[in-house]
């Protein structure tokens, strides 16, 4: 895949303005490897495993994974990541499936949240889907040049990562363009609204494909428990599988990720960078206790 214009600080996530087609060729590529024909390297005699769920990119929302996420053209910043990723997404959605048409494409995998600072920082989730549909707050045409052949958003479903890592899971933003999983509605509707707009092709359900959080122990600079992690689990559970119109619910990570990768000093935070989300310590290790609570919602 090609270099993106500039590196990033992590020389494996070549984030800046990716090249939409080579990113389709891409998406293709691996398509095709894990289409159910190709022989396994590492188990002589067997396949490897045929994959027919894509999401297209990983949070294009958030700084950290796609850039850059707004441009100021002399009248101050506007979203430009929206854009961008609807670009990749068309290619990719349209390379995955001429691999195998039966294949489901989902769009989106977007970050909860985002900045309330205009041209800095993570679009806001809600907002980034309006602009990728080419729409305003009141769901009107946007008039930049990024829209101006726009067609309906094509996809068979939207991921979404409804993370609140820092509050329960029943706890609101008072943001109205962010999106943890006690706002699902918020984003429900809203796709249903585009929908009904004729900015998708067909009406999406929701995949929560990503959703945990980090314990103390093993990172002494997180909030809660593994105690209050279970709770917390069967809790978020519990509002997914209520909640109109979405279809899955994901735990990231089932292990944690053990932190001497980071290359960092012991004892500082950028030695605990990494995802200390699992139900499991990075060696395995069940995280107690694992006790069944009721779910409740604030």
């Amino acid at each position: 895949m090609k270099r993106s214009s500039r590196g990033s600080d992590n020389g494996d996530r070549e984030r800046i303005r990716p090249d939409p087609e080579l990113f389709g060729d891409f998406a293709a590529a691996v398509t095709r490897r894990y289409s159910g024909v190709f022989a396994d390297p590492a188990r002589p005699g067997r396949l490897l495993p045929a994959v027919r769920q894509f999401a297209t990119w990983n949070e294009p929302n958030h700084p950290t994974f796609l850039a850059a996420q707004w441009v100021d053209e002399g009248d101050g910043p506007r979203p430009y990541s929206p854009h961008l990723y609807r670009s990749m997404h068309n290619e990719a959605y349209q390379a995955i499936k001429r691999v195998n048409p039966f294949n489901r494409v989902l769009i989106g995998s977007t970050a909860s949240r985002g900045s309330t600072v205009e041209g800095r920082g993570g679009v806001p989730p809600l907002r980034f889907v309006r602009e990728m549909a080419c729409v305003d707050r009141r769901l009107e045409r946007l008039d930049v040049p990024e829209c101006e052949n726009f067609e309906p958003l094509r996809a068979d479903g939207f991921a979404h990562h409804p993370y609140s890592r820092t509050t329960t899971p029943g706890t609101s933003s008072p943001q109205r363009d962010m999106a943890p999983i006690a706002d699902t509605d918020r984003l429900v509707e809203l796709l249903r609204d585009l929908h009904r707009e004729g900015r998708t092709e067909r009406r999406w359900d929701v995949w929560f494909t990503e959703y945990g959080y980090e314990t103390r122990p093993p990172d002494p600079f997180q909030l809660y428990s593994p105690a209050q992690q279970a709770r917390f689990m069967g809790w978020s559970t519990y509002l997914a599988w209520k909640a109109p119109g979405v279809r899955a619910h994901a735990q990231f990570l089932l292990r944690d990720i053990d932190a001497a990768e980071s290359g960092r000093e012991p004892g500082t935070r950028g030695y605990w960078r990494d995802f200390q989300m699992g139900i499991f310590t990075h060696d395995g290790q069940a995280k107690p206790p694992r006790r069944r609570s009721r779910c409740r919602s604030s």
